[in-house]
């Protein structure tokens, strides 16, 4: 039974990655199309929540997937997270929206709820 709620879990996960996939997708596109140059690239330096390798290493995964992101370095034993933005306007917009929440989302999916 636990595994199949496991499934389940990873399943909506996916769902909700995939989404953020395309819209990412959609947003890197228009900026790169735009005649405008607008990026303003940033490293982020985020300590992760996640206590085990495997969900670091799915989170990391994650980030790196999503277009205009990149995965500089992880430390599996700290949880310490550098990842590189194409865009970013504040530095907490961009622990929020890109870490925090798939982050959050990512614990949901892998870890029984209390």
């Amino acid at each position: 039974m636990k595994f199949v709620a496991l499934f389940f879990r990873l399943v909506k996960y996916f769902c909700f990655f995939l989404y953020e996939l395309v819209a990412a997708n959609i947003v890197v596109a228009k900026m790169v199309l735009s005649p405008k140059f607008y990026f303003k690239s940033a490293a982020v330096h985020y300590v992760s929540k996640m206590k085990n390798k495997a969900e670091l290493i799915l989170i990391t995964n994650s980030i790196t997937l999503t277009p205009g992101t990149l995965v500089m370095d992880a430390d599996l034993k700290n949880g310490h997270v550098w990842v590189h933005v194409m865009s970013a306007d504040t530095l907490e917009r961009v622990k929020r929206n890109l870490l925090i929440f798939p982050e959050g989302k990512v614990l949901e999916a892998v870890r029984r709820h209390r």
